[in-house]
């Protein structure tokens, strides 16, 4: 597209590279004006209206030592209006009037005799006898300038009144009493401004909200209150834990407990399997293996070639008529001898056999000719394998005291928790956290594709260690198949990337200006955190709201 000319005036031309800089000028030109027009009122006050300009200065002083809200400023105006009504208001008028007109017409003949002007004092003559006659109406005037220049200056905290008090220590007690379960949603907090109780709504969270915390303790704490009041709710509860949140798996089985929720956990030492790739087709189940394993340091013919491959053995492995469980078997057919063999003992009447081997065949090649690329996913499989997970990432043993497995679509469908505790950090947690997140994005989109819709929340804590695009994709999927979206996260840089993908943001703690401009836009104001205020949540397009107290987190209080 051809750049427009630049515009001309008078003889001056605006270069190209300076209209950029047009917006900032006309700020500037705003700021300069309003200047003006300020020192113009004042003059205009000192000369037509002394009265009224001490009464806006003693107004405004007042109502910014008192903290009181501008609506205070009715009651000098309720004053200045019935003071005129017992003088009569003509009268109050006149009074008003008088010394004004005087001034205005000693002015007035200074323009034939401009020396008057150095006698300005004989303008104000007799001030003490007309300046109280313009206090009635000054009144009105003052409070009604001072409420305007209230709104202008945006004082950063007001005093809150009675109702907000009152209503401030109800909040208080229910907090306190674990009240987690509001009308149209849950309670985070307390907000301090209004007394109300802070509230996410379950519309709201469909749209994905975001904690940033100063620590995962912090996330943590002001998440699971929405958690807990899902779980009231009984609506399911996917927790995925990458944090390794030590108090989390405690809370939320007290939690379910009370509620009566059925509750799984997957950790490091159990009790609960997990093997979710038998729960998809073949397809699906091949994009969990691929969001599993880590691509890093790998060319993008490797990661095509590796895909390809880790796609085909899934296949294979789907159609085997006694297959082993999935990671023994993907670690046995990444070696292309074994895959061939895998594929060639299919049966033969098996639909689409035929092509499956023709990509088999072209899949052993590639990894034959690249055997970095083989034992590069081959190692973290066995590394994954040969983990604490690792041993849980299996179907159940067939005897009668083991428990049942973990499965995301069950648990979405009786209206259950699972909790998935993998650690804060190491290869096999990511991997499994990585899993897990492909897992419950694959349930969703199925979900979706039937046109079915599930009560569900999914939390995932500690964010910064899941795939970005993994997460991307469960935000969508969330809202489409009626899903609200928790995550939370310590990282500024996690935070700042998630943040354009999220409904809702909620600062936990005090976060610098930085991180509030990435989170809510380059208009977001400098939040200014008081001792009692904990969070603040930003809108979409809207800058920071600082809230209050935090709900403390009581397993089995009040719904």
């Amino acid at each position: 597209m051809a750049a427009s000319p630049a515009p001309r005036s008078a003889g001056a031309t605006i270069p190209p590279a300076a209209a950029g800089h047009l917006p900032g000028l006309s700020g500037r030109l705003r700021r300069d004006l309003t200047a003006a027009l300020a020192v113009a009122a004042v003059l205009a006050h000192l000369l037509f209206a002394q009265a009224a300009l001490a009464l806006v200065v003693i107004l405004l002083v007042t109502g910014r030592v008192t903290r009181w809200r501008p609506l205070w400023l009715a009651v000098p105006a309720a004053a200045g209006a019935a003071w005129a009504a017992a003088t009569g208001v003509p009268a109050a008028l006149a009074g008003f009037a008088a010394g004004p007109r005087q001034v205005a017409a000693y002015l007035g003949a200074a323009v034939g005799h401009p020396g008057r002007l150095a006698h300005l004092a004989a303008a104000f003559s007799g001030a003490g006898h007309w300046l109280p006659r313009q206090v009635p109406v000054a009144l009105l005037a003052a409070a009604a300038e001072a409420a305007v220049v209230s709104r202008a200056i945006r004082p950063p905290w007001y005093r809150p009144g009675l109702v907000v008090v009152v209503r401030r220590r109800a909040s208080a007690r229910a907090l306190a009493g674990g009240t987690a379960v509001t009308r149209e949603g849950c309670a985070i907090g307390l907000d301090i401004a209004s007394g109300r109780l802070a509230e996410i709504t379950w519309a709201r969270a469909a749209g994905g909200v975001l904690m940033a915390g100063a620590d995962p303790q912090a996330a943590a704490r002001a998440a699971v209150p929405v958690a807990c009041a899902a779980v009231r709710r009984r609506m399911a509860v996917v927790v995925i834990d990458l944090a390794g949140t030590p108090w989390l798996a405690d809370a939320l089985a007290a939690e379910c407990a009370a509620a009566g929720a059925p509750l799984s956990r997957v950790s490091p030492a159990g009790p609960a399997w997990y093997e979710p790739f038998r729960d998809h087709p073949p397809a699906r189940a091949a994009s969990l293996a691929i969001r599993m394993v880590s691509w890093a340091g790998t060319t993008e013919r490797q990661r095509e070639a590796g895909q390809r491959c880790l796609a085909d053995a899934l296949a294979v492995l789907a159609l085997s008529p006694a297959p082993p469980p999935v990671l023994d078997g993907l670690i046995a057919l990444l070696e292309p001898g074994q895959l061939r063999e895998a594929v060639a003992a299919l049966p033969g009447h098996l639909p689409r056999r035929a092509e499956l081997e023709q990509r088999v065949q072209a899949s052993a090649a590639a990894i034959e000719a690249d055997p970095a690329l083989r034992a590069a996913l081959s190692g973290q499989l066995e590394r994954l394998r040969a983990s604490a997970l690792g041993r849980w990432l299996r179907p159940p043993p067939a005897r009668p005291s083991a428990p049942p497995p973990a499965r995301i679509g069950p648990v979405l469908r009786d209206r259950g928790c699972v909790l998935f505790s993998l650690g804060a950090a190491g290869e096999a947690a990511a991997m499994a956290g990585r899993l897990a997140v492909a897992d419950l994005t694959a349930v969703l989109a199925a979900l979706r594709e039937q046109q079915l819709r599930a009560d569900c929340l999914a939390w995932v804590h500690g964010c910064d260690g899941a795939d970005r695009s993994s997460l991307a994709a469960l935000l969508k999927a969330g809202p489409e198949a009626g899903t609200a979206v928790l995550l939370s996260t310590a990282s500024p840089a996690a935070a700042a990337s998630l943040a354009p993908d999220s409904g809702t943001v909620v600062a936990v703690g005090p976060v610098d200006q930085g991180l509030a401009e990435r989170l809510a836009g380059p208009d977001a104001p400098a939040l200014q955190w008081q001792d009692e205020d904990e969070f603040a949540i930003a809108g979409p397009g809207t800058p920071f709201r600082p809230g209050g107290r935090l709900a403390p987190a009581r397993p089995g209080g009040r719904a």
